[in-house]
C-alpha cells in the first residue's frame, strides 16, 4: 500500500491464512503465567515513526523496577518512592509521593480487557517456538493493537504494541532470575549507579 503524503512511502501487511483460530485460551494462559513471575528483564525499542529510543528494564516482585534509556540508568522505582536523574553525571532526585509500584505488571494491563484475540501465526524466537497472538485494546478512546509471541509455557517472549504515532517492541530476555534492585547510593546528592545484580 502506498502512503500518499509528503513523507510517504510504502506499507505492507501480512494477512494470516483464513479462518484465523480464536486466541482467547492462549491470551488467558499468557496473562496467568506472566502475572506469576517473580522477576523479568525487558529490552524495548520505541518509535514515533522517525527516531527510535532503546531502553532496558528490570523488575522484581513485589515493587521494584529500574530502567535505563540509551544505556544510562535514569529511573529506579521502589515501592512508592521514585529516583530519577537526567544524565549519568547528574544527581538523583527523590520523589516519595508516587503511586506504589506493582510488579509484575505489563503495558497491556493498562488497556484491559483485551478483545478479539486470535492466533495469527507461529514463529521461532531465539530457538523457542511461539504462537503469535493478536489482540485489541483501547483506553480513553485510543485504539491499540497488540501482538504477543507466546511460548508453550504461556510466557511472552516478545510483544509489539502499535497505536497512532506510537510503535513499541518489547523483548523479554529473562524470567524469574535472582535480581537485586536497591536505591541509588547518591540519591538526592552525588550521582551513583543503583545496585542491579546480577
Amino acid at each position: 500500500m502506498d502512503v500518499l503524503n509528503p513523507d510517504g512511502g510504502r506499507a505492507s501487511f501480512t494477512i494470516p491464512p483464513l479462518p484465523v483460530p480464536d486466541g482467547a485460551a492462549e491470551l488467558t494462559l499468557m496473562q496467568q503465567q506472566m502475572h506469576r513471575l517473580t522477576s523479568y528483564r525487558v529490552a524495548e525499542t520505541l518509535s514515533a515513526g522517525r527516531s527510535t529510543v532503546s531502553s532496558n528494564y528490570a523488575s522484581v516482585a513485589p515493587d521494584r523496577s529500574v530502567w535505563a534509556v540509551s544505556g544510562v540508568t535514569n529511573n529506579v522505582w521502589i515501592g512508592s518512592t521514585q529516583y530519577t536523574r537526567v544524565g549519568a553525571d547528574q544527581p538523583w532526585q527523590v520523589n516519595s509521593h508516587v503511586l506504589s509500584n506493582k510488579v509484575p505488571s505489563f503495558v497491556s494491563d493498562y488497556f484491559a480487557p483485551l478483545s478479539n484475540a486470535h492466533v495469527v501465526g507461529h514463529d521461532m524466537l531465539d530457538g523457542v517456538a511461539t504462537s503469535v497472538v493478536a489482540a485489541f485494546g483501547s483506553r480513553s478512546g485510543t485504539p491499540l493493537w497488540f501482538r504477543f509471541w507466546v511460548d508453550t509455557a504461556g510466557l511472552v517472549r516478545r510483544v509489539d504494541m502499535d497505536a497512532p504515532g506510537h510503535f513499541m517492541a518489547d523483548m523479554y530476555v529473562q524470567f524469574n532470575a535472582p535480581i537485586r534492585i536497591e536505591a541509588p547510593g547518591g540519591a538526592g546528592g552525588v550521582a551513583a549507579t543503583p545496585a542491579v545484580t546480577p
